[in-house]
């Protein structure tokens, strides 16, 4: 095996910046092997990278699989013999392995995008790619800090430096769908309770999960949402969203992704849940985090889990009346570091804690929230 990263993990060992964790909790992330799971117990319902990486150190223990790794190597190209059915692989590093089958585990978003922003060549501060978190860490306390997206890293990271950092501002294109994790930290005592009692089931659960659409111990519903009545359909989600993770999106009626009437009544929901957490805020930056009318379908974009992710938006503060300005038509380097662009219309919120939020992105007009110290 060819590893471009030098130490097992695969995404894990590349994923390390702030908050990175699996969205998957045991023990559908484990191995089934018995022998992997039978002496191995979570520290988290939703492991977070550290403990995956350690994870993975069980499984050399057990397996001795890196014997068989060549790490850091990036395979350049691969060649086929049509003559002799072999392949040839070649790597950064100048070596050569010949194969008669290749199996190619790149993943399907193995290389990181930049977006091509006008003036990132000349920014004047520290810039990384998540993907490229540098493995010694990064010191972001008391810092101008932006974040451009709001997948499942940037939710992530959003989570583990708001607290930190002296003001922060995300660029947001379309609000994220996201779900409660439901997270849940073992102590030693309830390590034992909360995992080595379920283990006996473990067999029975890890073969119910390869029939299920999403390897889960649960399946979308056989039955459409008119099958039930509206109290019952409010009865489902809310046990849904108490259970959390992805019950709410994949725990659903059959027909969620097909009948428009039930998606918007299940994202009017959704909305609801998240409002009830954003009270008290400005209406505009409620707003973009929870339109009252859906930018797309609920489900139809891959949602991510949040633990206190709209709780970061409320910060004490005494709210000034909202201001509206147009940015510059290029994002470059500024006192604050970034400046918008596309001739944006922006908002600006004053709040004493020098947290900011904004909105944006390269091809759709953006608004902008913002939290500074007054």
């Amino acid at each position: 095996m060819l590893e471009a990263g030098k130490d097992l993990g695969e995404v894990w060992w590349w994923n390390n910046y702030p908050g990175a964790r699996v969205d998957t909790c045991w023990p559908f992330y484990d191995f089934s092997d018995p022998d992997l799971w039978q002496d191995w117990t979570w520290e988290e319902r939703f492991p977070g990278r550290d403990e995956l990486c350690r994870y993975f150190e069980h499984v050399e223990k057990k397996w001795d699989v890196k014997k068989d790794i060549k790490f850091d190597h990036f395979v350049t190209k691969a060649r086929f013999d049509p003559t002799h059915d072999k392949w040839t692989v070649y790597s950064d590093k100048g070596y050569t392995a010949k194969a008669q089958y290749l199996l190619l585990c790149t993943g399907f978003a193995a290389k990181p995008f930049v977006p091509k922003l006008t003036g990132l060549e000349t920014f004047g501060g520290i810039s990384y790619h998540t993907a490229h978190w540098p493995k010694e860490g990064l010191d972001v306390r008391g810092k101008k800090v932006g974040v451009i997206g709001t997948g499942a890293s940037g939710v992530q990271t959003i989570q583990e430096i708001a607290p930190h950092v002296q003001q922060l501002s995300v660029f947001q294109r379309t609000a994220n769908h996201t779900l409660p994790m439901r997270q849940e930290a073992y102590t030693d005592q309830t390590k034992q309770q909360q995992q080595e009692k379920p283990k006996k089931d473990y067999p029975a659960i890890l073969k119910l999960a390869k029939t299920t659409f999403a390897g889960w111990d649960y399946d979308q519903l056989t039955k459409t949402a008119a099958e039930d009545t509206p109290e019952e359909r409010r009865a489902l989600w809310e046990s849904n969203w108490t259970l959390g993770g992805f019950r709410p999106w994949l725990n659903n009626y059959k027909d969620l992704l097909t009948n428009p009437e039930v998606n918007r009544v299940m994202y009017d929901f959704w909305r609801d849940k998240v409002r009830e957490r954003l009270v008290g805020l400005d209406p505009e930056l409620i707003e973009n985090l929870a339109p009252l009318e859906p930018q797309d379908p609920f489900g139809s974009k891959r949602p991510s889990l949040e633990q206190n992710y709209y709780e970061l938006y409320h910060q004490p503060n005494d709210c000034k009346s909202q201001e509206e300005s147009n940015c510059r038509s290029d994002a470059d380097r500024s006192e604050d570091g970034i400046r918008g662009g596309n001739r944006s219309r922006y908002s600006r919120l004053g709040h004493r804690l020098r947290h900011s939020h904004r909105q944006s992105d390269s091809d759709r007009h953006p608004r902008h929230q913002r939290r500074e110290s007054q």
